[in-house]
């Protein structure tokens, strides 16, 4: 009878993404917070490293922690330098199990159990087709609030096509966990993007909720070069009006209402 009960167990295969680009002064720290995670015996992880030709030591300090790992470490290969988006797409391509997780080289989880929590979350909410957290932000090492995120006020929030039109709910994908499912479902077009986080969550909206946790579970890296940190308020909203509408054209004209109307507040302001 015990041997029967084993073989009903559910078993659920996570992959974890690790997206890197010469990050050789933070990928110790986002492994780590890889191999630290704690799931129960019902939940199997794997590590798919997509490096996009690091030029520095990033790889091979992923390599050093091989031996260490509870978990199989599967490398991409790639002889050309890819680019952000289609080195994620190459990394989800990849993707077999029953979610994904996400970790960029750069940021790392703070939680043992921020893979735990947010599959058990996914698994008892299945109108739900991506669950995150909200990350601590670090800028320059230091870290500090973006009043964007403090509204939050209830311990789940939960979002659709029409929120994330408004603007981007998410701070990044490193604190994401999605059903592979519905990733595969998502048009192919959205790889063709120049800024890949905003369409994805647009897209992945079209097939379910998008759940956000108050909990923090993970920090995020925000650099001084990077492009919205170098944006004020004008520029800002002038690039969200030029990236939507870009987005419009990929999903084929899905979202011209959402884009009219973001254009139609800009002006208003």
């Amino acid at each position: 009878n015990y041997k029967k009960e084993i073989l009903l167990i559910k078993v659920m295969n996570v992959d974890i993404i690790l997206i890197t680009y010469n990050q050789e002064k933070y990928i110790a720290q986002a492994v780590e917070s890889i191999l630290m995670q704690q799931v129960n015996n019902d939940i199997q992880l794997r590590v798919i490293i997509a490096d996009d030709c690091s030029k520095d030591s990033t790889l091979e300090i992923i390599k050093s922690y091989e031996d260490k790992s509870p978990y199989p470490f599967i490398y991409l290969k790639g002889e050309n330098n890819l680019g952000h988006v289609l080195n994620y797409k190459r990394a989800f391509e990849e993707c077999k199990g029953d979610y994904v997780a996400i970790l960029e080289g750069d940021d790392y989880w703070t939680c043992p159990l921020h893979i735990q929590k947010l599959v058990d979350f996914l698994e008892l909410h299945k109108e739900c087709v991506l669950c995150t957290t909200t990350p601590v932000f670090y800028y320059n090492e230091k870290e500090f609030n973006i009043d964007y995120y403090l509204h939050i006020k209830s311990a789940v929030e939960y979002y659709t096509t029409a929120d994330f039109l408004k603007n981007n709910c998410i701070a990044n994908l490193s604190a994401c966990i999605i059903r592979c499912k519905a990733m595969k479902q998502i048009s192919q077009n959205i790889y063709s993007s120049t800024l890949l986080d905003w369409i994805f969550y647009i897209s992945l909206s079209e097939h379910g909720l998008l759940a956000r946790l108050k909990e923090i579970t993970s920090v995020y890296r925000v650099h001084s070069n990077g492009l919205w940190s170098r944006l004020n308020e004008t520029e800002y909203d002038a690039y969200n009006v030029k990236i939507l509408n870009e987005y419009n054209n990929l999903l084929n004209g899905r979202i011209s209402d959402g884009v009219v109307a973001y254009e139609n507040k800009i002006k208003k302001n």
